[in-house]
């Protein structure tokens, strides 16, 4: 880009063709400019921006002073997402994940009910239901957890599944 236009239209000066998205330019320059800020306000790249898994997966919290472990997974297309695994005999749709207003879904597992069922080394998956890409119908899959901090082969197939990592000691 040239250093004397600083609005984000200093392509064209090297390709006069994109003359008429100039304007397209100064707004996606515009938007580039503001993410920018909002990390650099986060402490950079370094910062909040980097510490996702300390947000999203399964980490220990607690809600309304209850303890337990937030699952969280970021799935801003899907029409609905379950936790299943292990701890509910792999049923699909008894852990219905709420979503929040930036796609990011949710689900508190509070220790007195999940505390003996979630334990370190159960194996989880997140069921996703979205709208298929051409026909518009519905899909539904089986994922491993984004944020997952191990997976495991099941044996004798291809599958892989995601195991809830929380040794007892670091």
């Amino acid at each position: 880009m040239s250093r004397d236009v600083a609005d984000g239209t200093g392509l064209i000066k090297h390709d006069p063709w994109l003359q008429p998205y100039a304007e397209k330019l100064r707004g996606r320059y515009a938007h580039y400019l503001e993410m920018k800020r909002k990390i650099d306000a986060g402490g950079g790249l370094a910062g909040t921006v980097s510490h996702g898994h300390k947000y999203f997966g399964f980490n220990r919290g607690s809600q309304q002073g209850r303890p337990g472990v937030w699952y969280r997974e970021w799935a801003p297309g899907a029409k609905q997402l379950f936790l299943t695994g292990d701890l509910v005999g792999w049923d699909r749709y008894a852990l219905r994940m709420t979503r929040d207003e930036w796609g990011v879904w949710s689900i508190f597992l509070p220790d007195e009910t999940f505390g003996q069922r979630l334990v370190h080394g159960s194996k989880v998956k997140v069921h996703v239901i979205s709208d298929g890409a051409a026909s518009g119908a519905q899909t539904a899959l089986d994922r491993i957890p984004a944020y997952i901090r191990r997976v495991v082969q099941e044996p004798g197939g291809p599958d892989f599944t995601g195991q809830y990592w929380a040794p007892p000691e670091p």
